[in-house]
């Protein structure tokens, strides 16, 4: 429905943000056929998922970072890599050696 209405849902980014790995799980499916078939359209998600980062659990964070990294353009890649190098600084990530 997204793709035939060239928008993404509003509630569709709570189901991406959820800590119940089932549910983001499935969000995130449909959100890699909505990258598949629309990046444009993709794009749209990048800024509000953008802002519900900071406020999500480790585990999520990954998932949400993975989705920002797929439907983002090249310009967002120093935002995303901003915020992985902030991460490791703050010891939410561990740094492989």
């Amino acid at each position: 429905m997204m793709l035939e209405r060239k928008m993404i849902f509003p509630n569709f980014y709570e189901l991406l943000a959820s800590e119940k790995w089932s549910v983001r799980l499935g969000a995130m499916v449909v959100m890699e056929e909505i990258i598949e078939r629309d990046r444009k359209l993709a794009g749209q998600c990048v800024e509000p998922l953008w802002e519900k980062l900071p406020h999500l659990n480790g585990q999520v964070q990954g998932d949400v970072v993975y989705i920002l990294g797929e439907a983002g353009t090249r310009d967002f890649i120093p935002r995303l890599e901003a915020f992985l190098s902030d991460s490791i600084d703050e010891g939410w990530i561990q740094k492989s050696d």
